[in-house]
């Protein structure tokens, strides 16, 4: 084998964001149960949560879903993993729907996905700062 490992060493890159969340992408005509969803899920399941955030910082960096994939695997973006616990966690009529668009599984589609593609919207992230050091040699 030719050429030797000059030099190794474990470094650590980090990026901090400055997450929010703004309800105004849900304000159309089922805003009650949109908004029902979006505060039951800021307090539902933290981890869940955490998942969105992080789905949002992977937008402001314009990452492609197999970088997410390869380097976050544990983040999962999937509406009926993400919501479910928010929906559980519903009353009422509010829960009825969000049950009912859990459970109906169209020919063309998947309904739960569908019908919070607008909640994705209410998260984003602005870079805030970068750095880097040496973790170990």
């Amino acid at each position: 084998m030719i050429g030797q490992e000059l030099l190794k060493q474990r470094i650590r890159i980090s990026f901090d964001f400055d997450v929010t969340c703004n309800d105004a992408p849900i304000h159309n005509d089922q805003a009650k149960y949109d908004l029902a969803l979006l505060l039951s899920f800021l307090t539902a399941d933290k981890e869940m949560l955490l998942h969105m955030m992080v789905n949002a910082c992977t937008n402001a960096l314009e990452v492609h879903e197999s970088f997410v994939d390869e380097f976050l695997p544990r983040v999962n973006t999937n509406s009926h993993h993400l919501f479910e616990p928010a929906i559980d966690a519903l009353h009422g009529d509010e829960y009825e729907y969000w049950q009912e668009a859990k459970e109906d599984a169209l020919p063309w589609g998947d309904m739960l996905s569908l019908a919070t593609e607008d909640l994705f919207k209410c998260f984003s992230a602005e870079f805030v700062e970068s750095s880097f050091e040496v973790v170990s040699a």
